[in-house]
């Protein structure tokens, strides 16, 4: 059983750069750092290229006002890693890049580097590939950690993350394009430590008041699982379809019946 005071909660986010005229530009060969080899940049972060993105990793925290400084108070060490003439693009999370950015870079053509699963579906999800072959989408994935994390709780945390967290997205985030890539209901990691929820952009990061909601929402999901408290089977597939097709009347619906239903049964 996941024990609620064992919680830990950190971040990897991803930023779009851009030049100072707003067109998108690969991030490979300046900042550094890979997925197997973070750069340190002190203050417990971790940065590294993505593909075309800037991806940062923030310290394991253990409560809101440490998550919320964590990942709101890295903003000025990053832009000190860009040279003067790129900048980091707040306002979007997918976004198409020049071709000729693109050809005749290796790491701008990998996509998908480790398999993700589906926790409704409890199988492996398959490789990204999208139809525009220059959209690149950025993402704000959550990790979960917890004393002696189990398969069964592992998966029902992320199915209770869709609901409070991913389907609250669809009417935040205004993106519309990064699910042809990454991100669809239920996407998730198994860690030795707990889980890495894949399903967010990263609209949440750079606002300090939507950030706060969103560590609130995940630890309802958290707390939710410790009870015991399973996601109705009847509502898996209205889960997935409504995230993955973006509905918003049908994630608001969703949300409004499923949280009534854990206030009715606590």
């Amino acid at each position: 059983m996941l024990n609620k005071a064992t919680l830990t909660f950190g971040a990897d986010i991803e930023s779009i750069v851009t030049t100072l005229t707003g067109e998108p530009f690969p991030i490979c060969g300046i900042v550094g750092g890979t997925k197997d080899k973070p750069r340190n940049i002190g203050g417990g972060y971790f940065i590294q290229e993505d593909n075309v993105l800037l991806e940062w990793n923030i310290p394991v925290t253990k409560d809101r006002d440490d998550f919320v400084g964590a990942v709101t108070g890295v903003y000025d060490r990053l832009k000190k890693e860009l040279p003067p003439s790129l900048q980091m693009d707040f306002t979007k999370c997918t976004a198409q890049y020049a071709m000729a950015y693109l050809q005749g870079i290796p790491e701008a053509q990998r996509f998908g580097c480790e398999p993700d699963y589906n926790a409704w579906t409890e199988e492996q999800n398959p490789r990204p590939q999208a139809n525009d072959p220059t959209l690149r989408s950025a993402a704000g994935h959550i990790h979960i950690g917890w004393e002696k994390p189990d398969p069964e709780d592992q998966l029902e945390l992320i199915r209770w993350a869709d609901v409070f967290v991913s389907l609250p997205s669809v009417w935040e985030s205004h993106d519309r394009s990064r699910r042809q890539l990454y991100g669809k209901a239920g996407s998730f990691r198994p860690k030795e430590y707990g889980v890495e929820h894949r399903v967010l952009d990263n609209y949440w990061a750079f606002n300090m008041n939507v950030c706060r909601a969103i560590y609130e929402r995940y630890l309802k999901a958290a707390t939710t699982t410790a009870q015991g408290l399973k996601v109705p089977t009847q509502y898996y597939e209205k889960i997935q379809k409504t995230i993955n097709d973006y509905n918003v009347s049908a994630a608001q619906q969703l949300y409004k019946e499923l949280t009534s239903y854990v206030q009715t049964a606590n």
